[in-house]
């Protein structure tokens, strides 16, 4: 469902929409090490004008082994925004399967890159947050998708634009054809 609606779909933008941050305790009080706890959640899509409109929550805390005591936590919203190929309408089933993967994997450096610098301000070690990875469900041989999820998996031209997602072909990318 995720291949379909990714097939017809351009990735436009990515924004913070919200955001909250506390560092509950001093880094000179803080017994080391800390273990992290991670959260995200798609929220509820929308589309409005052929874009695609994905809220994603994400969590962060930063905890202390020895008693638990939580001594960061950041949470912010991201929304990921993506232009619909001309006359394509997804269905809510696609929607779903397209949040809960796609969107979030799509936002997750973004939030990486959040934390990594919020925590810097806050006068701590900057953590490295693991890359999110993506677990596909299983797909027997026999299955009816599996012709169509290879043919989505073939690579496109680079540059150009690909015309069966109804994008047009960006100025830099027609000067780089003429030249």
């Amino acid at each position: 469902m995720a291949f379909e609606l990714q097939s017809h779909a351009d990735l436009d933008l990515i924004r913070l929409v919200q955001a909250t941050a506390a560092c509950k305790v001093a880094i000179e009080d803080v017994s080391f090490p800390l273990r992290f706890l991670l959260k995200h959640k798609a929220e509820e899509v929308g589309v409005l004008n052929a874009k695609l409109t994905v809220p994603i929550r994400f969590a962060f805390k930063a905890i202390t082994e020895a008693d638990d005591r939580e001594v960061i936590s950041i949470v912010s919203r991201f929304e990921a925004v993506y232009d619909l190929a001309e006359g394509f309408e997804p269905t809510p089933e696609q929607m779903a399967a397209f949040k809960d993967g796609n969107a979030v994997f799509n936002c997750w450096t973004y939030f990486r890159e959040f934390v990594h610098s919020t925590v810097s301000r806050m006068n701590y070690p900057p953590p490295t947050l693991p890359f999110l990875r993506m677990v596909p469900r299983a797909i027997s041989k026999d299955s009816p998708l599996v012709p169509r999820a290879l043919e989505a998996a073939a690579p496109t031209e680079q540059g150009g634009g690909d015309p069966r997602r109804g994008r047009k072909p960006s100025k830099e990318e027609e000067k780089g054809r003429s030249n």
